[in-house]
């Protein structure tokens, strides 16, 4: 008898993002400005002022989720900013800040940090 013969079978079943509610979660997550993202923004803002004395960079932002935040640090620094989620509802909300929607979230308050981290 092998050692497999007495597991039991698991049924696993995956989420098919049918219910994803990006501006829910912007709400929860993004609402304010929390310690962890603040700390998250000063990394990241460290590593553009370095990646800065090189030439200018294309970015690829891979599962940004509907947010925008980390690609308006390396916005100084960068020739082109692309946005890539799993998620077209994702991509619609950045797309909807990108065009100037009145429904696009919000991100000044993370943007006044930003430029006050830089």
């Amino acid at each position: 008898m092998n050692s497999h013969s007495h597991r039991k079978s698991t049924k696993v079943t995956y989420s098919n993002w049918n219910q994803w509610n990006p501006v829910e979660y912007l709400n929860t997550y993004f609402g304010d400005l929390r310690r962890d993202e603040d700390e998250t923004l000063k990394f990241l803002v460290k590593s553009a002022k370095k990646l800065s004395k090189r030439k200018r960079l294309k970015v690829l932002e891979f599962g940004t989720g509907p947010t925008v935040v980390h690609g308006l640090v390396v916005s100084p620094i960068a020739t082109e900013i692309h946005f890539a989620d799993y998620l077209k509802q994702n991509l619609s909300e950045i797309k909807k800040w990108l065009t100037g929607k009145k429904s696009a979230f919000n991100w000044n308050l993370f943007t006044r940090r930003i430029l006050q981290l830089e």
